[in-house]
């Protein structure tokens, strides 16, 4: 093989083919590069994620090579504008202007993800968008249980993405339409469609029962589903007697300061009072205390919440958000335009 090709064609696909590699077998090591009468065409595995960019280029002989993914990024990133990649019998050979690498290749070829899938239109950069606002909802890092997925759920044309930890569940989309079919897409999958599609949006999504698919913008990610029972997370959404509406931009300032002072806290005293809305942050050596403006007339509370949880909550929201509250013992739940973020008090933590 040997084709021309520019490293701002390459260099994403590259670099997301190292971060695949495991490095644990072979198959999961190597990137496959082909150049095609179209140009080049990679390919990566680690054996739950497939994923293939059709990268372009000017072919000059067809051919298949495969290499270790991690030197080959690494190539790439120390390369020139322009790459003239060829292959030989033992080795990949990558020139670019007065410089030139050898990569042995490989015996391996990345797993691909079978199974035929039904696919409908979509736009990829608006359902990654509703992944990437619910991603954070399934760290885990407590040790308390997590479904180490997100859930999927197909309303018509659009999604509904849905993901909790057991101490928060985040919900973005429209909670009150009725979904149809419902997948749950494992964390490491959640991300690299995140990361591929976030600026695609022209493409399709298809499913089976064990595999999903994206494609859009020369790219195409596969992978396995997640086998499990979601919660009911309808029944995690609590009908509550008070709500304000707060400026999002003025409510993470109120979170900001508080953390300026006491950047270890880990929990956050919330008050609302007569007009006010009052964060308080404690560590072993300081204190920090904020407030906000809200409505007259606020029914009055003092809870205590996971400062990490409310800040990720709150961290993308724009325009004017609601909170709903009870008790103390009670969670909030906050509402903007699309998330709806439900979280649970740290009382008995």
């Amino acid at each position: 093989m040997r084709l021309v090709t520019t490293k701002k064609a390459i260099a994403k696909a590259a670099a997301i083919a190292s971060r695949m590699a495991s490095g644990r077998i072979a198959s999961s090591r190597c990137v496959r590069l082909e150049a095609t009468a179209d140009g080049l065409r990679i390919d990566a595995s680690d054996g739950e994620i497939a994923v293939r960019y059709d990268a372009g280029g000017e072919t000059k002989k067809p051919g298949v090579a495969c290499v270790d993914a991690s030197r080959f990024a690494a190539v790439v990133g120390a390369a020139g504008e322009t790459l003239e990649i060829s292959a030989g019998k033992t080795k990949l050979e990558v020139r670019s202007g007065s410089s030139r690498w050898e990569i042995g290749l490989e015996d391996a070829t990345p797993a691909s993800i079978d199974g035929k899938r039904e696919a409908w239109p979509c736009k990829p950069s608006a359902i990654v968008g509703r992944i990437g606002r619910v991603l954070h909802a399934v760290d885990n890092e407590s040790g308390r249980y997590a479904l180490a997925g997100v859930r999927m759920e197909q309303i018509g044309a659009d999604w509904r993405t849905i993901a909790t930890d057991g101490r928060r569940l985040e919900v973005a989309g429209p909670i009150d339409a009725e979904a149809g079919v419902a997948v749950i897409v494992p964390t490491q999958l959640a991300k690299t469609l995140v990361s591929v599609f976030s600026d695609c949006d022209d493409g399709v999504i298809g499913y089976n029962e064990s595999t999903i698919a994206m494609a859009g913008g020369g790219w195409t990610v596969a992978g396995r589903l997640l086998e499990g029972r979601f919660p009911e997370w309808r029944k995690v959404i609590p009908s509550l007697p008070h709500q304000i509406d707060v400026d999002a931009h003025a409510i993470r300032e109120v979170i900001q300061r508080v953390q300026v002072c006491s950047g270890k806290a880990s929990r956050i005293d919330l008050e609302i009072g007569e007009g006010t809305l009052t964060a308080r942050g404690y560590d072993e050596t300081s204190a920090a205390e904020a407030e906000t403006v809200i409505e007259q007339g606020a029914a009055p509370l003092k809870t205590t919440l996971a400062a990490k949880l409310l800040s990720q909550a709150i961290a993308e929201s724009i325009g004017t958000i609601a909170i709903h509250y009870g008790t103390a013992e009670q969670p909030v739940v906050i509402y903007d335009a699309d998330v709806t973020a439900v979280i649970m008090p740290m009382t008995g933590w």
